[in-house]
């Protein structure tokens, strides 16, 4: 689940209804940057992404020391 207060942006990821990880970050217009913990691997990373023009899609990058990854996100 997203959440966008203002210019701040985050998240909670879950898995089978139980807390998986988590997301932070800011939005500046249509770019999206944040910062994530997954509770299950302790991976962490960060990731970039383009807001549409509407306001309903995301589409971006994750990144990591082990790669980098795309990413969407719908409403």
């Amino acid at each position: 689940m997203f959440k966008i207060v203002g210019t701040t942006v985050s998240y909670e990821q879950l898995k089978d209804g139980i807390h998986a990880g988590s997301g932070k970050g800011t939005i500046d217009g249509q770019n999206l940057q944040y910062t994530y913990v997954d509770d299950r691997t302790h991976d962490t990373g960060a990731c970039t992404g383009l807001l549409s023009n509407d306001g309903t899609k995301i589409d971006g990058t994750c990144g990591n020391n082990s790669g980098r990854w795309g990413f969407k996100v719908t409403r």
